[in-house]
C-alpha cells in the first residue's frame, strides 16, 4: 500500500508541473501573437507635391514696322461714314488680283461702263512710305500700342523736341495710326501747330499709298483705287453699291 501511494503521488507531482509548463507556452506564444497582431505604428504622412503654377499667357510683340504695312478701312475712314465706287475710265474690262498688291495674280476680267459702280466687300490701305513729321518743341500724343488691330490702354506718349513721329493712316475722328520709335499706336493725329515735315500740308494721310478694295460677284478679286479712272467717293452710312 505505501509503494502504491509514493507511485500516485509522484504521478500528480509530475502531472501539474507539466501543466504549468503547458500553460507558460501557451502564454508566451499568446504575448507574442498579440505582439505580432496588434494595431500597426502609425505612418508618417505622405508627401503632397504642390500644383505647378500655369504657365504665363506669351504678351505678344508689338508690330513690326517694315515696310510696307497694310490696314484695314480705307483713306476715307470717317464714324457713320463709308464710300462708294465708281468707274470713271472708258467702257472696257477691270482686270481683277487675287490679293491687294501689283503683281499679284489677275483671277479675272469684269466689264465695266463709265459712270458704273461696283459694288465691294473689303478695303485696305497698304502703306509704302508713311509720313513723317517732327516735333518742334517737346510734346505728347494720347495713344494706345495696337495689337492686331486692337489697341491696349492708352496713355500719354512723349515726343522729344525733334522727334519724328510716322503718320501711316487716318482712322476716323482726328485718330490716326502713327508710329513712334519703332511701335505702332492708334493716336491724336499730329497737328502743323506741334509738328512739321518739309512739303507736308498738315494731311493725316501716308507719303506714299495704295487703296484696294475687293470687288463683290463674280469673278470676284481684288483692284487698286487710283483716283483716276476708279475713284471713291464717300457716303454716309450703307455699303458701296
Amino acid at each position: 500500500m505505501k509503494r502504491s501511494a509514493w507511485v500516485l503521488l509522484l504521478a500528480v507531482v509530475v502531472g501539474g508541473c507539466q501543466a504549468d509548463e503547458g500553460d507558460r507556452r501557451q502564454g508566451a506564444t499568446t504575448e507574442v501573437a498579440g505582439r505580432v497582431s496588434g494595431p500597426a505604428a502609425p505612418s508618417e504622412p505622405a508627401e503632397v507635391a504642390e500644383p505647378k503654377a500655369a504657365p504665363a499667357e506669351p504678351v505678344p510683340a508689338p508690330p513690326s514696322l517694315v515696310l510696307p504695312q497694310v490696314f484695314k478701312g480705307s483713306p476715307l475712314d470717317e464714324e457713320e461714314q463709308t464710300f462708294e465706287l465708281v468707274w470713271k475710265g472708258a467702257a472696257g474690262e477691270l482686270e481683277v488680283r487675287g490679293s491687294a498688291e501689283d503683281g499679284a495674280e489677275v483671277t479675272g476680267r469684269r466689264k465695266v461702263k463709265k459712270g458704273q459702280r461696283l459694288k465691294w466687300t473689303s478695303s485696305v490701305v497698304r502703306v509704302e512710305e508713311p509720313q513723317g513729321v517732327k516735333a518742334k518743341a517737346a510734346t505728347t500724343l494720347q495713344g494706345a500700342m495696337r495689337f492686331d488691330d486692337e489697341g491696349s490702354k492708352p496713355r500719354a506718349l512723349p515726343i522729344a523736341a525733334g522727334d519724328t513721329v510716322d503718320i501711316f493712316k487716318y482712322g476716323g475722328e482726328g485718330m490716326c495710326v502713327v508710329g513712334v520709335s519703332g511701335v505702332l499706336y492708334d493716336a491724336v493725329c499730329p497737328q502743323p501747330e506741334e509738328f512739321e515735315a518739309e512739303g507736308w500740308d498738315g494731311r493725316s494721310s501716308a507719303r506714299r499709298q495704295q487703296w484696294w478694295v475687293e470687288l463683290e460677284g463674280a469673278p470676284s478679286g481684288w483692284v487698286k483705287v487710283d483716283g483716276t479712272q476708279l475713284r471713291g467717293r464717300a457716303v454716309s452710312h450703307g455699303g458701296g453699291d
